[in-house]
């Protein structure tokens, strides 16, 4: 899916060391009052164990094994919370490297949950740079670990143009969303595609109000962030609003992007 060769193997979405270090089982159990599924409304529980074959052998064993050798030594305090960790900005700091981690496991979810969001050229994009793409924004939050195990919620929808000469409606590109969450850790990821010649303008994405307290950016990297984030923690029912953030943001595109 990356590279378009073969053949394919089966790659892990979540590398095998990070079920060990959290010290959890490898697949996940829900139980709790109110909960007793693994889906609430669109955000989907996702197995530690989870493989994809749709990754061939030299992606696998290449830079994807090499970027979660470099993620690994930032994730781990993160996870924990053992230690404070300062997130360093610029193209090799470590707010980098988690965005890359981060762009790699949402890519890698959206097969795991078999309903792609996210434009195959950006799988394509990804695998030539090594990095998000341009149009693409990121945000860090905390979750309590609670009742809701690791999960995602992705979505795709369309971006609508000015009208045309005789009024009818133009679609300029995509936008496609993913959240997802290990452990205390949550991740949103924005981008834009553009699907009309003319049309590569940027958006300005602004996240509804009542999501502003809990996040940082990680992506495009601005400074440096500090975690554990000083911000107030996502509850089972502030991470599920969180994830549905997106939906919103579809609902009313009008008042939280703007093409510039």
């Amino acid at each position: 899916m990356f590279c378009g060769r073969g053949p394919v193997t089966a790659e892990d979405v979540f590398p095998r060391w990070l079920g060990a270090y959290l010290g959890r089982r490898p697949t996940y159990t829900v139980t709790g009052a109110g909960i007793g599924t693994t889906h609430w409304g669109g955000y989907r529980g996702l197995s530690m164990t989870a493989r994809v074959k749709r990754v061939c052998k030299g992606c696998n064993n290449g830079w994807m094994s090499q970027l979660e050798t470099a993620a690994a030594p930032i994730l781990k305090p993160m996870l924990t919370e053992t230690i404070s960790v300062s997130l360093s900005g610029g193209a090799t700091g470590s707010l980098s490297i988690l965005a890359k981690w981060a762009m790699k496991t949402a890519l890698m979810i959206q097969y795991a949950h078999r309903s792609p969001a996210i434009p195959g050229m950006i799988y394509q994009e990804f695998h030539r740079t090594q990095l998000p793409p341009p149009q693409c924004w990121m945000f860090l939050a905390r979750h309590m670990k609670r009742g809701i195990p690791n999960g995602a919620n992705s979505i795709q929808w369309r971006v609508d143009g000015p009208p045309g000469p005789r009024g009818e409606v133009t679609h300029w590109g995509e936008m496609y969303g993913t959240t997802f969450s290990i452990a205390n850790l949550v991740v949103q990821l924005i981008g834009y595609v553009p699907t009309v010649t003319g049309a590569s303008g940027t958006f300005q994405v602004d996240l509804p109000q009542a999501s502003l307290p809990y996040v940082e950016r990680l992506w495009p990297p601005s400074g440096s962030v500090a975690w554990p984030l000083q911000r107030p923690v996502l509850d089972d029912a502030g991470l599920l609003a969180f994830s549905r953030a997106l939906t919103g943001m579809k609902a009313t595109r009008s008042g939280l992007m703007q093409f510039l």
